[in-house]
């Protein structure tokens, strides 16, 4: 168990039921997240705050009420400031008499990052498509690319004249 524990490719902590304290993590869990072991292991699952999304509280009731999770779709927090995307799965486990629960989780985040990003070619699409004229469009494009990409403000500089650019447009979030 310890041999394929460590050399997983995918990032794996172990946590005793009982007290909900980390008992041991890998090391792609660590490159994952940024955290160091000692972050960690030794803590329990609320003290570390590792989950974003969903909600720890969501996760460990149907945890409870089945016992495992299956593919579920996870932010975890990055040490430092955001978040990486992972398909996690749980298991109940018995080690040394005692109930554990283990955790596997995937890396998604570029995978994410083009979904995000086909969403918001979709919307910039459907936004041209939609308007009577370019500056109606440009307001919603963009937002949608705003949105898409986690930007605060936006502005469309197009040609004018003789070499010069026009400001047509700016969006920004307030």
């Amino acid at each position: 168990f310890e041999a394929a524990f460590s050399a997983s490719p995918a990032g794996m902590i172990l946590v005793r039921s009982e007290s909900n304290t980390v008992i041991s993590v890998n090391e792609r869990l660590l490159e994952m997240t940024g955290y160091d072991r000692a972050d960690l292991v030794g803590h329990t699952v609320d003290e570390i705050e590792l989950v974003r999304r969903p909600l720890l509280s969501e996760l460990l009731a149907e945890l409870e009420r089945t016992g495992r999770l299956r593919a579920v779709e996870m932010e975890l927090v990055r040490r430092g400031g955001g978040g990486v995307w992972t398909i996690g799965s749980t298991e109940t486990i018995m080690l040394h008499d005692a109930k554990h629960r283990l955790s596997v989780f995937t890396d998604i985040t570029e995978r994410k990052r083009i979904e995000r990003r086909l969403v918001t070619q979709h919307d910039v699409g459907r936004h041209l498509a939609e308007a009577h004229d370019l500056d109606e469009a440009i307001p919603r494009m963009l937002e949608a690319l705003c949105s898409g990409d986690d930007w605060n403000a936006a502005a469309m500089w197009l040609p004018y004249g003789d070499g010069e650019m026009q400001c047509r447009g700016v969006w920004h979030d307030g």
